[in-house]
């Protein structure tokens, strides 16, 4: 039996549809609360002065689903410059301890590019890479999300890495494969 969580909010009154995302090979969903897109939106880079913002994101996990409910960041102690985003690791895991003992789980990243349809740099998909390597989880794959300045979360980059790299890539109209 399958315990729905994003498919519960979906029904529970008008919800947008954006953020939803079938893991090919599984039968299961990602699902984006629209609470998480709006923080990550809020964050964007849309004025030349903000700095990259950056965080992590906290879900259910259900046989079924990954509801992300949760995009925790940026953090005062975090390095941040236009193009530059590097969190503060030791507060990362201390947000890791404190979801988990809410029932939520570790599942990616996200943070923002200035430009208006990002994808990954070669730091963001090693450093993926090496998150998902050295974690103990029971996860298929770590969420990216990368925001763009535009307002359009379709422009967003969303992809799932695993130990070997991307394994779907499931949005980024300016993405590079």
């Amino acid at each position: 039996m399958c315990l729905d969580f994003g498919r519960k909010a979906r029904n529970a009154g008008p919800v947008s549809i954006l953020g939803s995302y079938t893991i090919t090979g599984v039968d299961q969903e990602l699902i984006f609360s629209p609470n998480a897109i709006e923080y990550m939106r809020m964050q964007r880079q849309s004025k030349i002065w903000q700095a990259e913002a950056g965080g992590q994101l906290f879900a259910k996990v259900t046989p079924c689903e990954i509801f992300v409910v949760e995009a925790t960041g940026p953090r005062a102690t975090d390095v941040r410059t236009r193009t530059t985003y590097r969190p503060d690791r030791r507060a990362e895991q201390e947000e890791i301890h404190d979801r988990f003992k809410r029932g939520l789980v570790y599942v990616g990243d996200w943070h923002t590019h200035p430009d208006k349809l990002p994808s990954p740099s070669a730091r963001d998909a090693h450093s993926m890479v090496e998150c998902f390597s050295k974690s103990r989880h029971n996860l298929r794959a770590f969420i990216l999300v990368i925001v763009g300045s535009g307002s359009d979360w379709l422009d967003s980059f969303v992809a799932l890495y695993s130990g070997k790299g991307v394994l779907q890539m499931l949005q980024g109209r300016g993405a590079k494969e």
